[in-house]
């Protein structure tokens, strides 16, 4: 894993830590190099390894079927700090998503969708819906793997010598969905 800058605010996505879900800072690494220290929102602080948490620009929250929570997987507008990103998924059913796609499409096409991102959701829906309702990370993971991509190659066209400024490796980029109960 890519160390994050100290002062990054960090969000804990361990699923079995007490703190699942809180937000801190990164303040130091832990004596030892064994993980770092994270002062959480309260004050309090503890120690985590890197896996335990990630920048909070990496964490998508993918719990409703609506143009605006799902254009979060087309976000153009910074780049991941590290090469992981978790996203919240919660749990839809079959009938859930041909509705959601039912209803944008009618929105879309009468006009009452303003959403800019709008048609690329009705595609991430119809997507899905070729999926079985437990497969549906696959479109979601292969969209944000692609809008990255996209971001990377950008950056690179930019940069001086086709060198990375920042942390971002496509051949090691992972996906972690964690499913919301």
């Amino acid at each position: 894993m890519v160390q994050n800058p100290f002062g990054t605010e960090v969000e804990i996505v361990n699923k079995d830590s007490r703190y699942f879900r809180r937000k801190g800072i990164l303040v130091s690494p832990a004596p030892g190099g064994a993980g770092y220290c994270i002062g959480l929102e309260n004050g309090e602080a503890d120690f985590f390894c890197d896996y335990e948490f990630l920048p909070v620009q990496n964490i998508l929250t993918l719990d409703k079927l609506d143009v605006k929570t799902l254009s979060q997987s087309f976000n153009q507008s910074y780049l991941y700090e590290t090469n992981r990103v978790v996203v919240y998924l919660g749990k839809f059913t079959n009938e859930d998503i041909e509705q959601a796609y039912k209803n944008l499409a009618e929105q879309l096409a009468s006009g009452e969708c303003k959403y800019s991102k709008a048609e690329y959701v009705l595609a991430l829906l119809s997507e899905m819906q070729k999926y079985d309702a437990e497969a549906i990370k696959d479109p979601i993971g292969e969209m944000i793997t692609f809008i990255q991509w996209w971001v990377e190659g950008l950056r690179n066209h930019v940069t001086k010598d086709m060198k990375d400024k920042r942390y971002f490796e496509t051949e090691h980029f992972k996906i972690d969905f964690i499913e919301l109960d």
